[in-house]
């Protein structure tokens, strides 16, 4: 499988998810070259903070050439973005991380005031 990032964005949503008081929301479209899985999803991580924990987040659909993803943020600050992949209801995971950072970079800030952090500009 093959699936490669064109454009998207990353905006920080200042309501609380969960127990989290703020959250990001990705917004990705993938080229239209893309060979998808059966039933794609989108699984992303990042570190909050260059030493802390890597957290994972699954099971975003990818609907047509398109995913959202909302992950919660515990706490403001730095993102560093670990690998990122497409899976596939047939156990396929297909790295995209190269792709996701030509495009989000390998970071992003997060402050309790900004709303678009990364990527392209958030429509």
């Amino acid at each position: 499988y093959m699936a490669s990032v064109k454009s998207g964005c990353v905006e920080v949503i200042h309501e609380p998810l969960g127990k989290d008081p703020s959250y990001t929301r990705a917004k990705v479209e993938f080229g239209l070259d893309s060979l998808f899985p059966p039933d794609p999803t989108l699984q992303l991580s990042f570190r909050e903070g260059a030493s802390g924990p890597l957290l994972t987040f699954a099971d975003f659909p990818i609907v047509g050439f398109s995913a959202m993803a909302d992950t919660g943020i515990t706490e403001y600050g730095d993102k560093l973005w670990g690998d990122i992949f497409v899976n596939g209801s047939d156990g396929s995971m297909t790295n995209i991380t190269d792709s996701w950072n030509s495009v989000f970079g390998d970071s992003v800030t997060v402050t309790s005031s900004e709303g678009a952090i990364g990527g392209n500009a958030c429509e």
